[in-house]
């Protein structure tokens, strides 16, 4: 465990040094726009889903799963050379298409206009859970790499957790047309079923399913943390009206599904 934490530390230190060098293209590879981004959400199966879509024969993984392109130059002007900084990172052979998966882009408020302007044509990738339950396991993340937990960083957690605002924000910088919204517990339920409908609408062949798609990358490094019953209860009455307006606009989140919210669901 120690181990671990250490090399959290490293790579948190690396990622707020600021963004890392993208290694050159290839010979015949050329580099410009992502295809597709993963905008959300934190502890909702986004690494395994990306995992699963770079082992496409036709999609090409970036110099990283997470980029967190955005989170660095938010006090200077979106100009041409962060734009083409952007896309530096996503080389790729003709016919191939190339993404990244950051999810924290939709919650960080700067970051869907931005990147709305360097990557216009982009699909987006969103995948929600249970948000009582991902804040549960958000807070269980931290604790693994952290030891302990300041309050700033459940602050934190109980926003992600705010999935209607948030789509609503990409909404202002994106057609609908360009939003792909999962479900993790539908994921979970049916995994070759829901990968093939994020296949047909990144336009790439359907048929192909991987022999582990139905298994799932990473898992929590510690014992869940434990949740009050009083938090739990907060926080379902304070997302109670963010999950109904989202299952409203959104009719492939299924509340049933969701433990905490299966009350609300309607038929």
């Amino acid at each position: 465990m120690t181990q671990f934490r250490a090399e959290v530390a490293e790579r948190q230190r690396k990622q707020l040094a600021g963004p890392f060098e993208p290694p050159p293209p290839s010979e015949g590879q050329h580099t410009g726009p992502p295809d597709f981004v993963g905008v959300a959400a934190q502890k909702s199966g986004t690494t395994w889903w990306y995992g699963l879509l770079v082992g496409h024969p036709q999609i090409v993984a970036a110099a990283r799963k997470e980029l967190h392109y955005f989170q660095h130059h938010w006090d200077a002007d979106f100009d041409e050379q962060l734009i083409a900084g952007y896309h530096r990172y996503f080389p790729r052979s003709a016919g191939e298409l190339v993404g990244e998966w950051t999810p924290r882009y939709a919650l960080d408020p700067w970051t869907p206009g931005r990147l709305a302007v360097a990557a216009p044509d982009a699909r987006l990738l969103v995948i929600l859970r249970d948000p009582v339950e991902r804040f549960r396991s958000g807070a269980t993340h931290n604790v693994a790499r952290f030891e302990t937990l300041h309050p700033r960083i459940l602050v934190e957690q109980y926003e992600r957790g705010r999935y209607a605002p948030q789509l609503e924000r990409l909404m202002q910088h994106f057609p609908i047309e360009q939003i792909f919204v999962l479900q993790f517990e539908r994921c979970v339920r049916d995994p070759a079923g829901e990968f093939r409908r994020t296949l047909q609408f990144l336009g790439v062949d359907p048929d192909y399913l991987p022999e582990n798609v139905g298994e799932r990358a990473y898992g929590a490094k510690v014992p869940h943390v434990h949740m009050p019953a009083d938090l739990r209860s907060q926080l379902v009455r304070d997302y109670a009206d963010e999950v109904l307006r989202l299952a409203d606009r959104w009719e492939q989140i299924d509340l049933s599904l969701w433990p905490n919210f299966e009350h609300l669901s309607r038929p």
